[in-house]
């Protein structure tokens, strides 16, 4: 029987060789692969937690903070105004009331014409819904009609409309031929909790 075929010395040479580089060529394959499996899958997916991405942790911390410190103002306001006194809330009410409240107005200026020794004939109101500041304030023109008293107590009446906590702006005036008869054009004002900018958000 022939005998198998002898390497020759040089590619046994070359075989050793490689068997001996064999675990170290092994290792680099295996560095090179865990580099580009880190690059082409892993990156992508923790790119969003990166500084500047989409779940940058250090963003949302400085937004929470910001939003903890404004609740924290909010409550202290809230805990403020808990604390007022409530014949403080009703003073702020009856200066600028949250609705126009015409039968209150009316009841109102009649007190105070009678309490002038003047007789109130008639009173129309017009809410100007046109005109609407930015925080909601609306205005209320009255136009009154009065008989009785001389011109004292005429200035009388308008120095207690003055005095009113209910705000008041004279507008016109008009008299009677006799000297008895007046006419008065005034302006009030409310907050129109449906025309202010929270409501409207």
């Amino acid at each position: 029987m022939a005998n198998p075929p002898t390497m020759t010395a040089p590619r046994a040479k070359l075989a050793a060789s490689a068997a001996v580089l064999m675990p170290f060529i092994t290792v680099v394959a295996a560095i090179l692969l865990a580099v580009a499996g880190y690059f082409l899958l892993l990156v992508p997916k923790i790119r969003p937690l990166m500084a500047g991405g989409a779940y940058d942790f250090s963003a949302i911390k400085t937004q929470l903070a910001s939003d903890e410190d404004y609740i924290k103002k909010m409550m202290e306001s809230l805990d403020g105004y808990s604390k007022l006194e409530e014949a403080k809330l009703s003073r702020v009410a009856a200066i600028m009331p949250l609705e126009a409240d015409i039968p209150g107005l009316m009841v109102q200026i009649d007190e105070i014409a009678r309490a002038n020794k003047m007789a109130l004939q008639s009173i129309d109101t017009a809410t100007d819904e046109k005109n609407v500041s930015p925080l909601g304030r609306k205005v209320v023109r009255i136009s009154l009609s009065l008989t009785g008293g001389d011109y004292a107590q005429f200035k009388l009446l308008l120095a207690d409309l003055e005095r009113s906590l209910r705000l008041f702006d004279v507008a016109t005036l008009s008299f009677g031929a006799d000297g008895k008869a007046y006419g008065v054009v005034l302006k009030t004002y409310y907050i129109d909790r449906k025309a202010t900018p929270t409501a409207k958000k």
